[in-house]
């Protein structure tokens, strides 16, 4: 699933449809920001087009907020400044839509690409509150998470396993 230099952004959106139900509104919105940024290659017009559609006066709503994200992604040319000021220059909830947008970037492209291509060093963090980290890093920090998150999914899975199958939702 992920990108080589090769691979454009547009094929892992597309090839991620594969999980995401037809008939969901989120399957809808992904359909109708590839056809435009096909077809426009200017983010004013995508989301003058996309806010036509989708815009709601909540700015923490999931479609427009994803649809300026997967716009981003596939306007910004998989770097990860321009995929970021896309995203950022489009209003609503941009902690999230540069967040998310950026972490796509990240994903794909990986830590040391990222830190090699824009001169950047191992920035730390400061916690505050009192904890007992293996280091302030932050790739430390993401590490530890994604194992959480392993570990987490893992238990979530056996106790689901365990539940009588009427309480499982199926």
């Amino acid at each position: 699933f992920f990108a080589d230099e090769k691979t454009k952004m547009a094929d892992l959106i597309t090839r991620s449809l594969a999980v995401v139900p037809e008939t969901s509104p989120f399957y809808g919105l992904v359909v109708y920001v590839l056809s435009l940024c096909d077809k426009y290659k200017d983010s004013k017009t995508v989301l003058t087009k996309l806010l036509f559609r989708y815009g709601h006066p909540d700015c923490t709503n999931m479609l427009q907020n994803m649809g300026i994200t997967l716009m981003a992604l596939l306007l910004g040319e998989n770097d990860i400044i321009k995929t970021s000021m896309l995203a950022l220059n489009c209003g609503f909830d941009t902690d999230c839509t540069c967040a998310t947008a950026g972490a796509v970037i990240g994903i794909l492209r990986g830590a040391d690409e990222l830190m090699r291509a824009y001169g950047l060093t191992e920035i730390p963090y400061a916690l505050g509150v009192k904890s007992n980290r293996r280091s302030n890093k932050i790739f430390d920090l993401a590490e530890d998470i994604a194992h959480i998150g392993v570990r987490t999914g893992k238990l979530c899975w056996k106790r689901h396993s365990a539940l009588p199958e009427r309480r499982r939702g199926n």
